[in-house]
């Protein structure tokens, strides 16, 4: 009995030191990660992209919503404005936030900012690899970690785990990011000035329920953490001073009217609505809602989409799409001239004539 007792003891505290070494190790490294970028492909898109043509007076940042379907090309026929779209797969809005803060010299002619953002960027249940980023992790703290991955402990780890082998590479090693470290991912940056050319036309098929097999939307939570931590990233970025439209994207028509997809719908009218109702105080960020413009999901089987009653609607057929999320290049270029005329009747577009 004694010897179990000791047992027990003794692997007891081995527990407690292990934590205790590990809060403490976390307690150094966390404050040199906070307010990092954590991506080398967005800081090589940057530095590639900004070493060879300059600061924009309008930049486009984000997720693969902005770099498949805005074209800077578009913007800048329409404006006379110089444009680059730095956005990558998955750049969430805190990544980008602190890519503006670490790279002041990419904005220092830019009068206009635009983000794409997405529902998985505010649910605390949208944990899989790549809908959390190093970035959003590093800035919230242990209790927070531990509240939202109470249900996913190996996930949890995963995180902890790719945080610390972030800063050995970085502090330990000395292999902080250089220009030359980017990966193109595939594409030559240049020719479009960082726009993706999605070449495929959506098949249309509809799987199961987004609700339970899509990680944007498994286990939603709203309203919690992440919801928090947006909202501040959002103020961060309205003390900048430079107007920014955050944008959610249009869906295809086919998806938008599948009965299996109510459930996700609802939620990302729940969060624009959310979005909607916290940018409107902020002096100089701005909200467009491209996903409720479609009609599509309330029996309009044109695939008209109106965001505003002074812009013409525009037709966004499943051939335009090249995926349910995602526009292939003849929709970019459709997208890209409304985005343009949304922007110009919100007289948010840079005055040309300073360029």
């Amino acid at each position: 009995m004694h010897r179990l007792t000791a047992i027990f003891l003794s692997v007891s505290l081995l527990i407690l030191l292990s934590c205790a070494a590990f809060f403490l190790a976390w307690s150094i490294i966390s404050p040199r990660l906070r307010g990092e970028i954590l991506n080398n492909s967005l800081e090589g898109k940057i530095c590639a992209l900004e070493a060879r043509f300059g600061s924009p007076r309008i930049l486009i940042t984000g997720d693969s919503r902005a770099n498949f379907q805005l074209i800077p090309a578009v913007f800048e026929a329409g404006t006379g404005s110089s444009c680059l779209n730095v956005a990558i797969a998955a750049g969430d809005l805190i990544t980008s936030a602190n890519a503006l803060a670490r790279h002041p010299e990419l904005i220092s002619r830019t009068k206009l900012i635009v983000i794409s953002v997405g529902i998985y960027q505010i649910n605390d249940g949208s944990l899989d690899a790549g809908f959390m980023s190093e970035a959003s992790f590093a800035e919230l703290g242990v209790p927070d970690h531990f509240r939202i991955f109470r249900k996913r402990p190996l996930d949890l780890l995963r995180y902890y785990r790719e945080a610390f082998r972030l800063y050995r590479r970085r502090e330990w090693k000395g292999m902080r990011f250089e220009c030359g470290d980017y990966w193109t991912a595939g594409y030559d940056v240049y020719p479009g000035k960082g726009f993706y050319r999605a070449e495929r036309v959506w098949n249309r098929q509809i799987g199961p329920d987004p609700l339970l097999a899509n990680p944007w939307y498994m286990d939603l939570r709203l309203d919690g953490i992440r919801w928090r931590q947006f909202r501040e990233t959002l103020e961060r970025l309205d003390q900048l001073g430079i107007p920014t439209v955050v944008f959610q994207s249009p869906y295809g028509p086919t998806w938008m009217r599948a009965p299996e997809n109510r459930g996700a719908i609802a939620a990302e009218r729940v969060f624009a609505s959310e979005l909607s109702a916290f940018a409107k105080p902020l002096k100089n960020v701005h909200f467009l809602d491209f996903f409720s413009a479609s009609g599509a999901d309330r029996g309009d089987s044109s695939g008209a989409f109106r965001l505003s009653e002074t812009v013409h609607p525009e037709s966004l057929t499943d051939s335009l799409f090249y995926d349910a999320a995602h526009l292939n290049p003849s929709g970019a270029e459709i997208f890209s001239r409304w985005f343009l005329r949304e922007l110009q009747m919100r007289k948010l577009l840079p005055d040309s004539t300073a360029e």
